[in-house]
C-alpha cells in the first residue's frame, strides 16, 4: 500500500511515481518509505478507502530531474 505524492516527468519522457510505501512487500528489502515507481511497469492499481495527509518529509524533485505534472495537495488546500 502506497501514498501518492507526485507523478513526475523525468527529462527523457518517461514519468515516474513519487510514493510512500506503507505497507507490503518491496523488491530491494525495505518495506516501507519513499519509492519511486515507472509508471510503465505498473500493472494493476486500485484505489484504496484510506485518506491520507502529505508527508511533511516530502520533498519535490528539482527540475535537473524532471517535471511535476500532478501532485497531492493537504485537505485544506483542495478546491471546492
Amino acid at each position: 500500500m502506497i501514498q501518492p505524492h507526485a507523478i513526475v516527468r523525468k527529462t527523457d519522457g518517461s514519468e515516474q511515481l513519487e510514493a510512500f510505501q506503507v505497507q507490503g512487500h518491496a523488491e530491494g528489502g525495505v518495506e516501507h518509505g519513499w519509492k519511486n515507481f515507472d509508471l510503465s511497469r505498473l500493472q494493476q492499481v486500485e484505489l484504496g478507502e484510506e485518506r491520507f495527509e502529505p508527508r511533511r518529509d516530502f520533498k519535490r524533485v528539482s527540475n535537473a530531474f524532471g517535471i511535476v505534472i500532478a501532485g497531492v495537495r493537504a485537505m485544506d488546500q483542495r478546491e471546492p
